[in-house]
C-alpha cells in the first residue's frame, strides 16, 4: 500500500489593511500639502496676501463643512466639543496657515516645505513622549539628529559651504507653524477623534474666528481683479489644503498612530521642491538638495517606519 504524505497548506500572507489604508491616506495628504505649498507661493508672489489666502482657506472650508456640523449638532460642534474644537483650530487653523503662508513670501522657496514638516515630526516626537508616554528608540534618535543636520543645510547651507548664507529670521515662522501642527497631531491621537468631525470642527471654528474681520476689511477690488485666480486659490486653499489634506492626515493618524503618520510630512519637501521647478522656475541650491535628502532620510528614521515599530 502506497504511503501518502499529507502536507499542510501554506497560508497566504495576510495584508495589513489598516497599514495600507493609513499609507494611502498619508500619501494623499502629502500630495495635497505639496500642491497647496506651490499654490500658496505662487499666490503671494502674484499679489495675494497671506491674510487673503488664510481667509480663503477657512471661509471656503467652513462653508463646505458647515452642513456636516449642523447635521451632527452645532451645540456640540459635531460631537467634538467647543473646547476641543478651539484647541484643534489653534494647531491647524488660521494661526498655523498665516505663519506658513506669510513665510513663503519672504523666504527662499525651499525653506518652508522642509522646515515646517520637519518640525512637525520632531515636535510630535517630543510631545508624544511628554503627553502620550511614547519613548523613542535609538533609530528615532538617529533620525532626529539627521533631521537637524538637514535643516541646517537647507536653512543656511550656503554659509556652511563658504558662500553668503540665506538664513533669515523669517524661517522661525516655519518653526512656529510646525510646532502648532505637531500639537494638533498629538491631540488627535490623545483624544481618538473621528477624522471627519475633527476636520469639520477646525474648519468651522476657524471660519468663525477669521471671517467677520476679514470680510469687513478685505480689498474686494484686488481680490476680484482676476476671478480665475481667485477661484483657483479658493479651491486649493479651502478644499485641497483645509479639507482634503487635514482629513487625509487625520485618517492616517487614526490608522497608524501619531508617530508613524509623521512620516508623511517628510514627503512634502521632496514633492514641493521638485514640483516647484516646472511650476515656479525655482531651483534649489546644491546645499539645499543635500539638506533635503538628509532631512527626508532622517524623518523616515525618526517616524519609526525604518527600524521597526518600536524604533
Amino acid at each position: 500500500m502506497a504511503h501518502v504524505t499529507l502536507t499542510r497548506p501554506v497560508a497566504a500572507p495576510t495584508v495589513d489593511t489598516r497599514l495600507v489604508a493609513g499609507i494611502g491616506f498619508g500619501l494623499i495628504a502629502a500630495i495635497a500639502w505639496s500642491g497647496y505649498t506651490i499654490a500658496s507661493r505662487a499666490g503671494v508672489m502674484s499679489g495675494f496676501s497671506a491674510t487673503d489666502l488664510t481667509a480663503l482657506r477657512f471661509i471656503v472650508a467652513g462653508l463646505v463643512m458647515l452642513p456636516f456640523v449642523l447635521r451632527r449638532g452645532l451645540a456640540t460642534l459635531a460631537g467634538i466639543g467647543w473646547r476641543r474644537g478651539i484647541l484643534l483650530a489653534l494647531g491647524a487653523g488660521p494661526l498655523f496657515s498665516g505663519l506658513y503662508t506669510y513665510g513663503l513670501g519672504v523666504t527662499p522657496y525651499a525653506h518652508g516645505p522642509v522646515i515646517s514638516p520637519s518640525v512637525v515630526t520632531l515636535g510630535a516626537l517630543g510631545l508624544a513622549a511628554l503627553v502620550l508616554g511614547e519613548r523613542p528608540g535609538p533609530w528615532r534618535l538617529i533620525g532626529t539628529a539627521a533631521v537637524v543636520a538637514g535643516l541646517v543645510l537647507v536653512a543656511g547651507g550656503e554659509a556652511l559651504f563658504g558662500a553668503e548664507g540665506d538664513f533669515t529670521p523669517y524661517d522661525l515662522l516655519f518653526v512656529g507653524s510646525g510646532l502648532l501642527w505637531a500639537g494638533y497631531t498629538v491631540l488627535l491621537r490623545r483624544w481618538q477623534l473621528d477624522p471627519i468631525a475633527a476636520t469639520a470642527a477646525v474648519a468651522v471654528v476657524s471660519m468663525i474666528a477669521i471671517a467677520p474681520a476679514y470680510l469687513l476689511t478685505a480689498d474686494y477690488g484686488r481680490l476680484f481683479a482676476d476671478p480665475g485666480a481667485l477661484a483657483f486659490h479658493a479651491l486649493m486653499q479651502g478644499v485641497v489644503a483645509a479639507v482634503v489634506a487635514i482629513l487625509a492626515f487625520s485618517k492616517a493618524v487614526a490608522l497608524l498612530g501619531a508617530g508613524r503618520a509623521g512620516i508623511f510630512p517628510s514627503l512634502v519637501p521632496v514633492l514641493a521642491v521638485v514640483l516647484g521647478i516646472p511650476f515656479l522656475g525655482e531651483w534649489p541650491t546644491a546645499a539645499q538638495v543635500v539638506g533635503i535628502a538628509v532631512a527626508t532620510a532622517g524623518l523616515f528614521l525618526a517616524s519609526g517606519i525604518i527600524g521597526g515599530r518600536k524604533s
